[in-house]
């Protein structure tokens, strides 16, 4: 996200593409196997936008999100709690994060909160 800011919508948006993760069956096994219950990044999307392995665009909108019930929370500001994480060598918290509660939404904004 600190690149938004550094560069501007028009250069951030002119070759737009994010890192992440995308559809890969190991992955998938994965997150069932740890009981994954919430996907947080500081990109825009938690997924690469577009999976060459199913011809899918945000394939984990539709594996984690719909069909598995797992939160995103997505364009998260973690710099300053990465910076404090290498400082002190603790990178193990309590993240809390409540939407607002908004009738037929599909999304809502929040405001997170990360105790160590």
């Amino acid at each position: 996200m600190s690149r938004y800011y550094e560069v501007g919508p028009e250069e951030f948006f002119a070759d737009y593409s994010e890192p992440g993760v995308s559809d890969d069956p190991e992955l998938l096994e994965w997150i069932d196997r740890e009981q994954i219950i919430g996907l947080g990044t500081d990109s825009l999307a938690n997924e690469l936008p577009y999976s060459a392995r199913s011809d899918q665009l945000y394939p984990l909108h539709r594996l984690l999100l719909r069909n598995r019930g797992i939160s995103f929370h997505e364009a998260l500001w973690l710099e300053e709690l990465a910076a404090d994480s290498r400082a002190d060598g603790c990178f193990e918290g309590l993240y809390v994060a409540l939407p607002l509660k908004l009738v037929g939404a599909t999304g809502s904004p929040m405001n997170p909160i990360f105790v160590k």
